[in-house]
């Protein structure tokens, strides 16, 4: 449970700072693209994989 804390807590003060430096947006894009590529590769591998879901979705990343 302590560990839990900790990571919470980093992730909290590693988020602040990126606001600070302007730079969070980078690292919002990095997850949701990191967290398409993953699902993508999901879909791909158990045979779900549906064009048009996979571009609304790629057009939502590309909007934000």
């Amino acid at each position: 449970m302590q560990l839990l804390e900790a990571l919470k807590s980093c992730c909290y003060f590693n988020s602040q700072f990126l606001e600070q430096e302007g730079i969070r947006h980078m690292l919002e894009f990095f997850l949701a693209a990191d967290n398409f590529q993953c699902h993508l590769k999901s879909e791909l591998e158990t045979g779900q994989y549906n064009a048009q879901y996979a571009l609304d979705d790629a057009m939502i990343i590309y909007d934000k």
